[in-house]
């Protein structure tokens, strides 16, 4: 027969183990949580750096350096935005010279020197395809812009092709498809 004292002490023991186990396993989501929490800070870092560099991309600082440190519990964003890039030069590619003329003409064309935004190019296609190419049955089949580092220029190659004509195999890779766009190989 098992005393009832040591019985009560198993009991007591059993309880104590059990909650001190309960413990060590209530620890480990708090350790995931620290994780969870951390990843989503970093996520929510790099959002901030996205957002911040693109708006700076947008206003022609294609080289701006974004850096957020957490300093004395605060975010301090630091920004180098670097030189301002303009449009350089401005090539259309299987079009006549004079569709050329007018479609350079256009009010939403860029401007050699304007500040370069990849939205000011976006927005001129977009009313090349609607205005002139669809009226002269031509498609556009590939675009492509280069920066010059050095002169802080962005030239731009927008190559057509009667709509017609099947769509060529473009390149795989960035730097094969700016050399297509302005040899057509």
């Amino acid at each position: 027969m098992v005393n009832p004292r040591h019985r009560l002490t198993v009991i007591l023991l059993s309880a104590a183990l059990a909650f001190m186990l309960g413990m060590c396993f209530a620890q480990q989501p708090t350790l995931v949580d620290k994780q969870a929490s951390r990843l989503a800070q970093r996520i929510q870092d790099f959002e901030t750096n996205y957002v911040v560099a693109n708006a700076y991309r947008g206003m022609g600082y294609l080289d701006a350096g974004i850096q957020l440190n957490h300093v004395g519990g605060k975010d301090v964003l630091e920004v180098t935005p670097g030189e301002k890039y303009h449009f350089g030069r401005i090539d259309l590619l299987g079009v006549p010279h004079e569709l050329a003329t007018q479609m350079m003409r256009d009010p939403d064309a860029p401007r050699l020197g304007q500040v370069y935004s990849a939205i000011t190019v976006n927005m001129w296609v977009a009313s090349v395809k609607k205005n002139y190419a669809d009226a002269h049955g031509l498609k556009v089949i590939c675009q492509s812009s280069t920066n010059d580092r050095a002169r802080h220029v962005v030239n731009i190659v927008t190559r057509f092709q009667s709509a017609d004509l099947p769509a060529p195999s473009l390149p795989d890779s960035p730097e094969r498809g700016a050399d297509f766009c302005r040899t057509g190989m």
